[in-house]
This record gives C-alpha cells, structure tokens and sequence, in this order.
C-alpha cells in the first residue's frame, strides 16, 4: 500500500480501505437522521400554525357576526332589564363565568359553544368538555354585561384544540354597545 499526503491509505487499485467506508457511512447516517428530525419539527410547525390562523379567523369571524347582530336596550335605554332585545348569541347564559380571565377556565364554562368541522359549526354544546387529540377546533364565547359604561356588553371568544397532551387557545376580546 502507499500512503499519499491526503491523510488516509489506499489501496494498490485506488480505493478506500473497508474502516474509512464505513466511518463516512456512519457520518452520512448521522447527517440525514439530523435532517430527518428538522424536517419533522418543520411540519409539526406548519400544523401548529395552520390550527392558529384558523383559529384567529374563527374567532375574529364570530366576533365580527355578534357585532353585526347587534342589540337594542329597549325603550328605558338602561342594559340588563326586561325590555332589552338581543339575540340569543348575545345572552349571557352563565352568570358564573362573569369574572373569568383564564383561557381554558371560559372555554370550560362558557354561554355558548360549537363544534367545528373544519371552519363550519357542526352542532351547539353548551358545556365545552376537555379537548381530545385529533378533534377539530371548538369554539366558545362568553358575554358579560357588567361593563362600566352604560350598554356595553364585553364578548370574549375562545377557540381550542389539542396538539398531543397540550391544550391551545386563541382569544379575541371587543366591547359591543346597544342602541
């Protein structure tokens, strides 16, 4: 065998020795295995961004639609008493809920819930039990009617799904008045 200045042997006929074949395999191994996880973590990435852009254009959708629905505080002009006329998406249907700011707690006990199939809402659950994986989007809203501010109505819209063992949210938030 001769020995040439590149640092590794070759044989008679110009080839690599078995050792060196074997070292480069288990380097090229380890490269596409690092490759392989990243391109993992990429797609793991896009559904996880896929689920919040729907999610943001639930939410922002029902919000837009309750704002369209609108209200009217009746002839008194006063928010909360017998004459006021909303619709039922607008009723707050849960008292207990009023004081709550956690995500997870409103989508829990919210005043109104659906399920999604796909961006469409497929049936009414007033209770939004806890999210199984592999399900679609839900979304909830609760209103409140204890604004300061004469005739205001706070509608906060919650949006979940589940991605393995954790739990996601999107909230959007708006003030809505009554004529």
């Amino acid at each position: 065998m001769k020995r040439l200045n590149l640092g590794f042997t070759v044989c008679q006929n110009g080839g690599f020795t078995l050792v060196e074949t074997l070292v480069a395999v288990i380097i090229f191994s380890v490269a596409l295995v690092a490759l392989a996880s990243v391109s993992l973590t990429i797609v793991g990435g896009n559904k996880n961004s896929r689920h919040y852009v729907e999610a943001c254009i639930l939410a922002q959708s029902q919000i837009e639609l309750l704002r369209y629905e609108g209200f009217d505080m009746g002839p008194d002009g006063v928010l909360g008493t017998a004459d006021d006329v909303a619709s039922t998406d607008l009723s707050n249907a849960n008292s207990g809920n009023d004081a709550v700011t956690d995500p997870a707690t409103m989508f829990a006990s919210p005043d109104h819930a659906y399920a999604m199939n796909g961006l469409v809402e497929s049936s009414t659950t007033l209770d939004s039990p806890s999210l199984t994986p592999g399900t679609a989007l839900r979304r909830a809203w609760v209103v409140r009617d204890n604004v300061p501010g004469t005739g205001m109505k706070t509608v906060t819209v919650v949006v979940g799904w589940k991605e393995g063992v954790t739990d996601f949210y999107v909230v959007v938030s708006t003030a809505i008045q009554g004529v």
